[in-house]
């Protein structure tokens, strides 16, 4: 799907890669982003989607992790190893919940990550917080805090409340 809400006005729709071994998904998040006034490509697996990073840089990339081949993981460490593709915001979207996995894409990158299964709405908003003015430059920030969120809920309770007995 290409043709996004406000193209036919002569103004560009951000651009957003969608990277998911499922076509099914694929269309879910084209259908309803594309609603939303984005311009949406997607793609089945790792390779295809660093070759349309580079032929046609999107605003955002959202990158499923377990996909055949080249899963999520080394597409991002590919993306954030070059250059030319570093700056594109990737919002990991995945079955894989464990707060461990969470971190793993916030380390290696990601500027979000969200679980499967969820509702529509966490993605438009998650893209329209990523793409908007000041969001992008506070990345590293947030990053920071997602990463944080995630370790503490990593912690086993009586690290977490240290002056309550046990029992």
């Amino acid at each position: 799907m290409s043709e996004a809400k406000g193209a036919d006005c002569g103004i560009t729709a951000p651009r957003i890669l969608i990277v998911d071994d499922e076509p099914g998904m694929i269309e879910i998040l084209e259908i309803n982003l594309a609603h939303e006034g984005y311009d949406v490509r997607g793609v089945l697996n790792g390779p295809e989607a660093l070759v349309q990073a580079h032929a046609n840089p999107p605003a955002l990339i959202i990158l499923d992790v377990m996909m055949p081949g080249m899963n999520g993981w080394q597409v991002l460490e590919q993306l954030q190893a070059d250059p030319s593709t570093a700056e594109i915001p990737v919002v990991m979207l995945t079955v894989m919940a464990q707060s461990e996995d969470v971190v793993k894409g916030l380390e290696k990158g990601a500027v979000e990550y969200i679980t499967k299964p969820f509702h529509i709405s966490v993605i438009t908003d998650t893209v329209k917080m990523v793409l908007a003015k000041g969001s992008w430059r506070n990345r590293d920030q947030h990053r920071q805090r997602r990463m944080a969120e995630q370790r503490r809920m990593m912690k086993p309770l009586h690290d977490l409340f240290p002056d309550k007995e046990e029992s």
